[in-house]
Formats: structure tokens, sequence, C-alpha cells
């Protein structure tokens, strides 16, 4: 009897070890001179949308408070049936007894239909597509641990934001690569390894890295030779692209590839020093008005009130908090990053009334004046060459592909057969899909001199007439 019980003791002990080895979370491999990490850090739950129609057609620009503080892979479009598919009855099957890759179908007019997702893609999208959020990955991240946060920062890292959908999953890692795909600091056109092995999904084969080396380097001289625009940064989404979908040969087809939206500060040129002397004349001038009627009126304070009413218009509508800093306010810099009221006050000790009251005209003029300007050049130069972005590294781009065309293409399907859509969901719920890891939330160099920053010497100041920096 008790040898009955120890056997069932060290039966259930190494079941309980190979259930661990099996879902616990892992860490990547470094990938070239980046090292990964994974603190804890908030899910991104960003529900701007990307594609708003403007009247007279096309799609309206992006607002700087998205691009500037989340930016990243953004997808919120809703797929588009062919002609003759429009009206059809359409819903989805998922068969769990089938081989990973063929398990998801969907039933046209009573008509099985096949498609081609393995499971590793399937569950995170069809999640995303569930929810009302539509940012899945951005660079422009946050830490649990604010000290942390700061000092990742200080040391030129990036920190990494998912949507909760691709946490801890092969494809949100694909999709930070296909985030960093055209950095040159990114060792894009490789993939990551876990304890030596490449890191693969189902259907996924070995990178020739070599190959996609040389491909990365035809496309920066493309870029070279044809980009006569400086970006600040950019955004991998769906704007003012159509995902649409068909049958052929008894199997769903979907078309549709990302696009790049690169943008730059628009700062209004010389207008901008035109408004800031104004404003600065009206804070002089109300300051006059109001110490004139009261000679115990405590001005510093006045100006302080009003610095914190202002920097909630600028989170609101420009939200990037490192942009005050190019724009010499020091203060407000130091006031956005501090929201602890104690912090706060001992940062406005600090400063004289006459360092504070330039920076409020500045702030003023930041929130009527700075915008995100639409680059079209650019980005009809790359995303009308997507295929040269592909050749960089495919896994990546096709992961992200497939991101982009299924969750609109289940969008659709929410849509139109909203009750079919909430049982598909409800039947996938618990699939736990494999490999697990940590999705990296904290990306920095381990050689002395590299990080995400560029050299001084490479960047003009954007207050005294730059917009060159790329802050991607």
């Amino acid at each position: 009897m008790k040898r009955k019980s120890l056997n069932s003791a060290l039966c259930l002990l190494l079941c309980n070890l190979l259930f661990l080895s099996y879902v616990l979370p892992q860490e990547l491999d470094p990938l070239g001179p980046m090292r990964f990490s994974s603190p804890a850090a908030p899910r991104l739950l960003n529900p701007t949308r990307i594609n708003i129609p403007k009247t007279g057609g096309g799609m309206r620009p992006l607002r700087l408070s998205f691009l500037g503080r989340v930016g990243g892979v953004a997808f919120d479009g809703v797929a588009k049936p062919e002609g003759k598919l429009v009206g059809s009855s359409i819903r989805l099957k998922y068969t769990p007894g089938k081989s990973d890759g063929n398990r998801l179908s969907i039933i046209l007019n009573g008509k099985e239909i096949s498609t081609s997702i393995y499971d590793w893609q399937l569950i995170p999208i069809a999640n995303f597509a569930d929810d009302p959020n539509y940012s899945c990955v951005t660079m422009f991240g946050t830490l649990g641990n604010k000290d942390e946060d700061i000092s990742v920062r200080r040391k030129g890292g990036k920190i990494i934001n998912y949507h909760p959908a691709f946490t801890n999953n092969l494809l949100g890692v694909r999709l930070l690569q296909l985030d960093g795909l055209i950095l040159k600091q990114f060792n894009s056109y490789d993939l990551p390894k876990l304890k030596g092995k490449y890191l693969l999904g189902n259907g996924e084969s070995e990178p020739n890295a070599d190959h996609n080396k040389k491909a990365w380097e035809t496309f920066f001289e493309y870029l070279y030779e044809n980009a006569n625009e400086s970006y600040n940064s950019y955004l991998v989404s769906d704007y003012d692209r159509i995902t649409s979908f068909g049958i052929k040969d008894d199997k769903l087809v979907l078309e549709g590839d990302p696009s790049y939206y690169f943008w730059s500060f628009d700062d209004g040129g010389l207008y901008f020093y035109d408004k800031e002397f104004q404003e600065s004349k009206k804070i002089d001038n109300e300051l006059q008005l109001l110490v004139k009627k009261n000679s115990r009126f405590n001005s510093k304070k006045w100006v302080y009130d009003k610095l914190l009413i202002e920097l909630k218009k600028y989170d609101e509508q420009i939200g990037l908090n490192s942009l005050l800093e190019e724009f010499g306010a020091l203060a407000a810099f130091e006031l956005a990053e501090n929201t602890d009221p104690n912090a706060r006050q001992k940062i406005l000790s600090y400063y004289s009334l006459e360092e504070l009251k330039p920076e409020l005209a500045t702030l003023r003029t930041m929130t009527t004046t700075v915008k995100a300007k639409e680059l079209s050049e650019m980005n009809l130069l790359l995303s009308d060459k997507t295929e040269l972005v592909r050749a960089i590294n495919p896994a990546v781009w096709d992961a992200g592909t497939a991101v982009m065309r299924y969750s609109a293409f289940f969008r659709y399907i929410k849509k139109t057969s909203p009750i079919h859509w909430n049982n598909f969901i409800k039947q996938i719920k618990d699939i736990k899909i494999q490999p697990a890891i940590n999705t990296p939330t904290v990306i920095t160099y381990e050689r002395e001199g590299l990080s995400f920053r560029k050299d001084k010497s490479e960047l003009r100041n954007i207050k005294y007439d730059a917009v060159s920096k790329n802050i991607h």
C-alpha cells in the first residue's frame, strides 16, 4: 500500500514538473547587442480609431496625442466581402480534432469553407478583434515601477506595452519586431531565440539571416536614394487600407497589406515664436492687472496654477513629455513627469516667477500650435513598396499581415453575426497556445555607447528650427 502511495506521489510530482516546464513563460535570448527583460508593465488599452473618414473622401490625419504617445502597431479595420458575398450568411467553426492550421473554417450559406491559420495566431487575433482597443504594441510604454521606468529611459532603453491579447505569446514578439522592422538598431533581419534555438510557431521556418540582411541593406539604400523628408516617427497600421475577403477553390482568401504612416512635428515655424511672444505679453498684462488690484497677490502661485491647467490640455492633445524638454519648458517637463502634489511643490520651489512665466507662454503656444504633420511622400514611398519591407524579415511581416487581415475579417463576423461570434469566442476562450514566453517589456543595449537615442550631434533641437529627430 505504501509502495503504491509512493508511486502515486512520484507520478503526481513528475506530472506537475512537466506541466510547469510546458506552460511557464520563458525569457528570450539576446538578439545581437539587444537585451530583453520583462519587468511588470501595464497592458496597452488604447481605443483610438485609426480610420476615421473625412468629408470629401480619404481618412482624417492622425492626432499627435496618439502618434507621439502610443504609435507602434495598430489595426482597426473591418473587412469588406467581395461583391457576390455581400449579404451572405457567414459564421465561424472551430474543430479541435483537426490538425493545427486547419481547425478554423467558415460556414458560408451552409457550406464549409477552409482557412489556413495556426492557433498561435488565431487565438490572440480573435481575442484582439473581440476587444474595443486597437493598438497592438508600443515602444512608448511605461513600467509598473516608476524608478525602474526612469532608469531604463535614462540609459536609452525602450519600454514596450502590449495589448492583452498579445502578452506572453509569440505573436506579441512578432508584432514588436514589426514595429522595429525598419529601425537600423533593431537587428530586424533575424528572429529571437529561446535557449539557443529559434523561437518559431507552427508553419514558420528558420530565417536565412544573411539573405535577410542583404534585403535590409537594399531597403536602406532605397530609402536613402528616394526619401526627401525627415520624420519623427511612424505608425504601422491599416490606415487608409482596405482588407477584403473572398472564396477561391473552397478556401477563404484575405487581401490587404499594412501601411506606414510617417509623421513629423509641425510647430508652425515662425508663427510659433510670434504667438509665443504674444502669449508672454498677455501673461505680463494679466499679472499687472491682478497685482494692481491686490498688492499681496501671489503671482507665482497664479502662474503655477495656470501651468497645471495647460499641462492637462497638453496631456490630452499632445501627451509627449519629452517634447517639453525639446521646447525648453524644463519646469513643465518635471511637473508632467511628477504628478504627486508634494513633489510638484518641491519642483516649484526650484524655479523663480521669471523662469515660470515664459514656460507658461510656451505651453499655451504648444497646445494651440504643435501638430503632427503627415508625410504623404514618405507614406507612399514605403506603402507602395511593401515587398521591400517584407524581404527584411518575411516571418515578421507575414505575422503582422495576418493580424491585420484576420482581425478585420473577425470584426466583420462580429458585426454581421454577433450571436455566432460570441459563441465562437466562448469556444476558444480557454485554449492555451504555445510557446509560452515572457514578451519583453524592456529592450536595452549591452555594448557601451549603444542605445536607441541618436547621437546629439545628429539631432537638432526642435525649438531652434529642427524637425529631424527620430523618436521612434
